[in-house]
């Protein structure tokens, strides 16, 4: 069907095609392309121009045909970006890890029901030593440690922050806490950057030691701290969500997660069958941002730091991570954790029953904000004594 310049598509339209009588020689054939043939009483040079012209408008009809196939094609013929989801440790770098734990949990046993609230900070320096295809070296130093503890009767409200002036109301806290900043323990990883060794940690007791004494807390930290504990620590992470390999938006993966839950004079395991997606890769305030999102439920193992029958009679877990795709860093995640527990009481009496919520919230900072935020703590700290003083002044008088 022959087809006249004024109804080719806009970016085709020319005026001097129809001053060449075009139409007269322009077919649309079923391909998309069109075909032009010179009329034969043409002269040869204006077949020529015929020719070159027609070869300018048959570029631009294939650029035109490509960019409207381009626009119905099937998602699944589109390029899909991939990115990694490994992280990176880049020889030299430094940044601060803070990760807060806020639990509470609930239990009924033979000596009636208990309720206890705690909230803990643990704050690190990050230091990648050295770094190659297959390990990594990496020193971590303890730079800031906060506990807060309400388990009546046992314990009223407890709270220290190394961050912050001692004001004398949790002595047993600060004679642990105190000695551990500064401290340093050195991981070694291997090529999934799981930690296969773990140097620094009695050093770091015996340093404790010389403060704590027979401090009930620190006894309980030199029973459960050690190489193997300081290894499953950073492999139970944040990172344990990572797949260590490219995929794409929408892709999943399946993890077997382990968190140490703390109960009420005893400790567990739990092991969780969790689903991983990269929900989608986004920018944020100038990064390249994979959003992951995850979430999973007990299995029912439990793995007890004490030797006692325990049964996870339920749990969940469920959380999102924000990974930055050019420096490597998961650098925020969040994780909700449920669970139900029972354990034999030691007495054979009826079982222990405990209900634990607990909410994990890691965080990366730059060296330069960790000292900012460090500033203003110490600022705080000074204006707390100095208020403390005077109050001690005035009642005096």
């Amino acid at each position: 069907m022959a087809a006249s310049a004024s109804n080719l598509p806009v970016a085709l339209h020319d005026p001097k095609l129809d001053r060449l009588d075009i139409e007269e020689a322009v077919a649309f054939l079923p391909s998309g392309c069109y075909a032009v043939e010179a009329p034969k009483t043409q002269s040869p040079i204006l077949a020529m121009e015929k020719r070159l012209m027609c070869d300018h408008r048959m570029t631009l009809c294939i650029g035109f045909t490509a960019t409207v196939c381009a626009m119905i094609l099937p998602a699944s013929a589109v390029a899909v970006e991939m990115v990694e989801l490994k992280a990176k440790f880049k020889p030299g770098h430094v940044t601060y890890y803070e990760k807060q734990d806020d639990t509470e949990q609930s239990m009924d046993g033979p000596m009636g029901k208990m309720h206890m609230k705690s909230n803990q900070t643990t704050g690190v320096m990050l230091k990648v030593e050295s770094s190659s295809k297959d390990h990594a070296k990496i020193s971590m130093t303890f730079d800031r440690m906060k506990v807060t503890m309400d388990a009546p009767p046992m314990v009223n409200d407890m709270s220290y922050d190394t961050d912050l002036a001692d004001d004398g109301s949790a002595p047993q806290l600060m004679q642990v806490l105190t000695p551990m900043v500064g401290s340093t323990i050195t991981l070694e990883l291997d090529q999934n950057n799981q930690a296969t060794s773990a140097a620094g940690i009695e050093e770091m007791l015996a340093k404790i030691e010389k403060t704590a004494g027979q401090n009930p807390f620190f006894i309980g930290m030199k029973q459960a701290l050690n190489e193997e504990r300081a290894k499953q620590d950073w492999n139970y992470g944040h990172l344990a969500i990572l797949p260590n390999k490219k995929v794409k938006a929408g892709d999943q993966w399946d993890m077997k997660l382990r968190k140490r839950i703390a109960l009420i004079g005893s400790e567990v395991t739990v092991v969780y069958d969790c689903n991983c997606k990269l929900d989608r890769v986004t920018e944020e305030k100038g990064r390249k941002i994979a959003v992951i999102t995850f979430s999973g439920k007990s299995t029912g193992l439990a793995e007890a730091a004490m030797p006692q029958s325990m049964k996870v009679e339920s749990g969940t877990l469920s959380g999102t991570a924000k990974f930055d795709i050019n420096s490597g860093e998961l650098f925020n995640a969040v994780q909700n954790i449920a669970t139900k527990i029972s354990a034999e009481s030691p007495a054979g009496g009826p079982r222990l029953n405990v209900e634990l919520k607990k909410k994990e919230t890691s965080v990366h900072k730059s060296s330069s904000e960790r000292k900012k935020e460090k500033r203003e703590n110490e600022k705080k700290a000074e204006m707390a004594k100095k208020a403390t003083a005077d109050k001690n002044a005035k009642d005096k008088n």
